[in-house]
């Protein structure tokens, strides 16, 4: 039995406060935010909205007319967006005002203050100065920009655009990160020539006859090719089949 298993380095991020990088006088305790409730017809049909005054969504919020992103319980230094221009992708992170493409890039950075407690920021956002008709959101936290294929706001290495497809399993339950609150399962996706876990090139599954499998009675996960078949756990881990079934 072989065990194929990507680690998350920013999962361990999130559960611990880094040395902290700011001076705490640089920050200040902000009224309540409204948290936007997901919809579930955003994950079908996302749409372009934008924050109210004190509203939050995911990792963004706005105050006093500037858009921050992180933790609610402190304000740093508004990213560089106006906030009456600013629209966020609903059931996504990514987001756009006249100028830019925004989604949290990598993993946030966490501190402790003795007055706000653990907080956590995120330093990178900015995805680039697309045109706007060159944006496409392809679903899956996937989007398009002309030659370019992005995951999470960050350009996917080793990828044909023009064939490149996401691929879902069907019928799955719905489970949710307790520390996100999004989608547990890792995305898949295939070009011509290869298969994605997330961004990363998953080599031991070939592009040609990929599929994926949910087996409802068993309440498993098959991903697999023509000649190969692995069961798929959360968080990466791949174990190899035995049986196969075409």
């Amino acid at each position: 039995m072989r065990i194929h298993i990507l680690l998350f380095i920013g999962f361990l991020t999130l559960l611990s406060c880094q040395k902290e990088k700011f001076n705490v006088d640089q920050f200040h305790s902000i009224i309540p935010i409204v948290e936007i409730e997901e919809q579930e017809e955003w994950d079908k049909n996302p749409n372009w909205f934008q924050l109210k005054e004190g509203e939050g969504y995911r990792n963004y919020f706005r105050y006093n007319d500037h858009i921050y992103l992180g933790s609610r319980n402190i304000k740093n230094k508004p990213i560089d967006a106006t906030a009456k221009d600013f629209w966020i992708l609903s059931g996504t992170e990514y987001a756009k005002d006249k100028y830019y493409f925004f989604h949290p890039i990598g993993t946030s950075i966490c501190a402790n203050s003795r007055k706000y407690g653990c907080y956590c920021y995120f330093e990178d956002y900015i995805i680039g100065k697309f045109n706007v008709d060159d944006f496409v959101y392809l679903g899956e936290q996937y989007i398009s920009n002309k030659d370019s294929i992005y995951f999470k706001g960050v350009v996917m290495k080793n990828v044909d655009a023009k064939s490149f497809q996401i691929h879902q399993f069907e019928n799955k339950p719905n489970v949710t990160s307790s520390l996100t609150g999004e989608d547990a399962f890792d995305k898949f996706a295939t070009d011509k020539n290869n298969v994605f876990m997330n961004d990363q090139i998953l080599d031991e599954i070939n592009s040609e006859g990929f599929y994926l499998e949910y087996d409802s009675i068993n309440t498993q996960f098959f991903i697999g090719d023509s000649t190969k078949k692995y069961q798929y756990l959360f968080s990466g881990i791949l174990i190899e089949s035995n049986s196969y079934n075409f």
